[in-house]
């Protein structure tokens, strides 16, 4: 945990050397005062939305607007068995941002300010085995796993929020950190005998009241890309 820790604090320490560096020597590659006009910069990145590309504007010395699209999920689907169950999260991840940007410096780095588009989305099953003796907890009660039978659900983290960012945005290098404030969303299933029962229904809501309760504690959507941009304008 602490070799954890540290390794996080090391990758810190030059993110901020970098916006450091961007916003007062390495000024040379950005906008500045004898460069009127508009200033066009395009190419690939990868980011928490997956693989994608992205184009920034610079209007004018301190203001700028950037958008990114992400067409190519960077994770794996997900399958997991054991004792004849099956759990498998089919897991889609796409999306991209349009923001204003402001420049304080003139330079690369910058503080942006729009909207988030798309997100994670999770279609989760469970396959109990019907001859187990495999036992599910859900709400108030205990159920075979027989009388389960399986289980479906999905996570939601995607639509239309706003987002909050800060890094190095345009030509050259890029290394943006931020947030999209999203509104979770968690829904469950099941296809067995007891699906219909109302103490059944009445645990399994409980359950999906529990998922969201947990998914509401971090309302946001890290959001956090790395790529280059080269100047077209």
């Amino acid at each position: 945990m602490t070799q954890r820790y540290a390794a996080a604090g090391r990758a810190l320490v030059l993110s901020v050397a970098l916006l450091a560096f961007t916003s007062s020597g390495g000024r040379a590659q950005s906008v500045g005062p004898d460069l009127p006009g508009i200033q066009v910069s395009v190419g690939p990145q990868v980011s928490t939305l997956g693989i994608g590309a992205g184009a920034s504007v610079r209007f004018a010395r301190m203001f700028g607007a950037s958008v990114e699209y992400h067409f190519t999920p960077a994770f794996p689907d997900i399958e997991e068995s054991g004792t004849n169950n099956r759990l498998t999260a089919d897991v889609s991840v796409h999306g991209g941002t349009l923001m204003a940007t402001w420049h304080p410096t003139g330079g690369s780095f910058a503080v942006g300010a729009g909207l988030f588009f798309g997100g994670a989305n999770a279609d989760i099953t469970l396959d109990l085995d019907p001859n187990g003796t495999t036992t599910v907890d859900l709400g108030d009660h205990s159920y075979d796993a027989a009388d389960v039978g399986t289980v479906s659900g999905e996570i939601d983290y995607s639509g239309v929020r706003p987002v909050f960012a800060l890094g190095l945005m345009g030509t050259g290098l890029n290394v943006v950190l931020g947030a999209a404030i999203v509104g979770p969303d968690a829904s469950l299933s099941a296809d067995g005998a007891l699906s219909t029962d109302p103490e059944f229904r009445r645990d399994l809501d409980l359950e999906i009241e529990d998922l969201n309760d947990d998914l509401s504690k971090v309302p946001v959507y890290p959001y956090v890309r790395i790529g280059w941009r080269f100047g077209v304008l």
